[in-house]
């Protein structure tokens, strides 16, 4: 059985890469999530989150959707914001020297650098708060791929109202 802690180590994901292939080459959807789930997760939102630039490229070229997001909301939809994630969203979280490789992968399937979430927040909301100690430097990655400064959200603030 597949175990999702085994798999985000990097040593044992590289073993699941041929079964990988062999899955999707006997169709098996990549974009098939559990939607009945609160948190649901992609397979490709998996493996940005564990920073494997191989799997994700074989989910990519393998039609998976470098669009999938989720949100969680504290009520239901149209309650409190709690979180959204996509596959982007995702390879910003990871912290190594092949961030700027596993963010550029996902945007040359057509993910969306702006992409927003239910309050039309983008990337650049979500990390201009400086929870990471890169911060910076991610924001200046988003930027040079296109990431929109003036984007306002429903609240008609921009990333720079956060600055505080």
């Amino acid at each position: 059985m597949f175990d999702v802690r085994e798999a985000e180590r990097s040593e044992d994901t590289r073993d699941y890469q041929a079964v990988i292939k062999l899955l999707l080459n006997h169709g098996a959807n990549p974009n098939n999530a559990t939607t009945s789930s609160p948190s649901w997760i992609s397979p490709l939102m998996l493996a940005t989150r564990c920073g494997n630039l191989e799997t994700t490229k074989i989910l990519l070229e393998h039609g998976a959707s470098p669009s999938l997001h989720y949100a969680a909301y504290t009520n239901g939809y149209g309650s409190a914001l709690d979180e959204w994630q996509s596959s982007l969203k995702m390879a910003c979280y990871f912290e190594s020297p092949e961030r700027e490789s596993m963010i550029d992968l996902p945007l040359q399937y057509g993910a969306e650098v702006n992409l927003e979430n239910a309050m039309s927040e983008t990337l650049l909301f979500a990390f201009i708060d400086g929870k990471f100690d890169d911060s910076i430097d991610l924001i200046r990655e988003l930027r040079k791929r296109g990431a929109v400064v003036n984007y306002l959200n429903i609240n008609y603030n921009t990333p720079l109202h956060l600055c505080q």
